[in-house]
């Protein structure tokens, strides 16, 4: 969508501040992975990543299954026929009624007394003593040789950090522990960073493997990531040491949890305010008083200035930005819409 449009809707609007999703950049990213799709491959959609009905529905259309961390998740997709609901709560939920679910066990404690509450059980095996070559270290799961007897194994590094080889090592390493029921090994995502050719190699060089299981992951960000597009208003500036901040309607902190590769452009509003900031630099910051409420710092080859309401439109939103979404210091939730 053009960005002359947008800002047309959003003057409409009359709102301060709104998040506009669009549908399609989802849609596409769906698809592709659905493509890559096979008997050793599988995705699953993280609810938490974007909890709103339509993209649900979109996800369970084009991916194997969802990962949910909490009963207010499982309501959102239970009514979907998941061949996959992954639970990867860090305590125990005792009170599913699906048996379809697949339920982490995260400590000695979930092995000794909550193993047999569950019809199906995953042992999450931590990163600091499984894989020693991960600079990320890991608060979740168990170290643990014993997982024989396991069907599904959770070995999630929880960092954005993560190469093709990071994966191809995990794998390797879960195999060289010769998990002789292992169907299912969850790997989670954090692969946000890797463009559609490099996941492409990652899902040839996995289908080379001789595994007797298959590789799960969590996709979330990479999926609704540069589909949201935020739309705001320049409200004042102040300079002080030095530098020039710029406040907004936009707040990371309420608005734009989790938002990477930030690209900021500044558009004039319908009518005509008055000027208060004119500088090669800002650094564009929240309304809410906490310090540091700050988006990122932005410069200019030559002096831009900056009226009283000029719309500040910031893309690469991620789907996290709505299920952040909160009300803090006093400042309204943003207003959301999903776009075709």
């Amino acid at each position: 969508m053009k960005k002359t449009k947008l800002i047309k809707m959003f003057i409409l609007s009359d709102s301060e501040s709104k998040l506009y999703f669009l549908k399609n950049v989802i849609k596409e990213n769906l698809e592709f992975l659905n493509k890559l799709q096979s008997d050793k491959i599988k995705f699953i959609f993280p609810v938490k990543a974007f909890p709103h009905k339509d993209i649900l529905t979109l996800a369970n259309d084009y991916l194997c299954g969802f990962d949910i961390s909490n009963q207010n998740e499982y309501k959102l997709i239970k009514s979907f026929d998941s061949n996959i609901i992954w639970n990867s709560s860090p305590f125990p939920l005792t009170n599913f009624t699906n048996n379809k679910i697949i339920h982490d066990l995260n400590s000695d404690f979930d092995l000794k007394y909550m193993q047999n509450k569950f019809q199906n059980c995953s042992i999450r095996l931590n990163t600091n003593n499984v894989n020693k070559k991960l600079s990320h270290t890991s608060r979740f799961g168990i170290n643990s040789d014993n997982i024989s007897k396991f069907k599904s194994i959770h070995y999630h590094s929880g960092t954005e950090k993560n190469q093709i080889d990071t994966y191809l090592s995990m794998i390797e390493e879960v195999n060289s522990l010769n998990p002789e029921n292992l169907e299912f090994l969850n790997l989670g995502g954090g692969f946000t960073h890797l463009s559609k050719e490099e996941i492409s190699r990652l899902a040839q060089e996995i289908e080379k493997l001789d595994l007797g299981f298959s590789v799960i992951f969590e996709p979330g960000r990479w999926i609704t990531n540069k589909s949201g597009i935020a739309l705001g208003k320049v409200k004042n500036y102040t300079f002080n040491s030095d530098k020039h901040y710029l406040i907004t309607t936009l707040s990371r902190d309420c608005h734009l949890r989790w938002l990477t590769n930030i690209n900021i452009s500044f558009h004039k509003g319908l009518n005509k305010e008055e000027q208060i900031a004119n500088s090669k630099e800002y650094i564009v910051t929240g309304p809410t008083c906490y310090e540091g409420d700050i988006i990122t710092s932005i410069s200019f080859s030559e002096e831009i200035s900056l009226n009283y309401n000029d719309i500040i439109m910031i893309s690469n939103v991620s789907g996290y930005s709505y299920a952040w979404n909160t009300s803090f210091n006093g400042i309204n939730k943003i207003e959301v819409e999903l776009l075709d």
